[in-house]
């Protein structure tokens, strides 16, 4: 089976005219397999969503197949106010829901590593 895989950066943005000094970054842990299920979710709630992508192409008895993955699995990228943080929540689809700052994204994947806990 032969495997290309070519990254490109796939987001989502709903329309959202709040402030953006208002607007803090989250990251979403996902449940499992739900990332895609969690965007879609975020954009009919007109929330600021970004779910990076790449296309990874499969060859399956002579049919090329293309499916579009998470670049970072189990993880969607939020940016909300306070007090729409909650409404994420909601959707069932998150395990759990970081605040980022400019330096601490990357401890905040370490705390919460993809299959760990779900």
């Amino acid at each position: 089976m032969r495997l290309a895989l070519r990254v490109e950066l796939c987001e989502l943005s709903a329309g959202c005219d709040d402030d953006a000094d208002t607007l803090l970054w989250y990251v979403a842990h996902t449940r499992p397999r739900r990332e895609k299920k969690l965007a879609e979710y975020c954009e009919r709630e007109e929330f600021r969503v970004t779910l990076p992508c790449y296309r990874a192409v499969h060859k399956y008895r002579g049919k090329t197949v293309t499916f579009l993955k998470p670049l970072f699995p189990g993880y969607v990228f939020l940016q909300l106010l306070v007090h729409q943080r909650q409404k994420v929540y909601q959707s069932d689809y998150v395990a759990t829901c970081s605040t980022c700052r400019p330096g601490n994204l990357c401890a905040a994947v370490r705390r919460h590593p993809p299959g760990a806990g779900d």
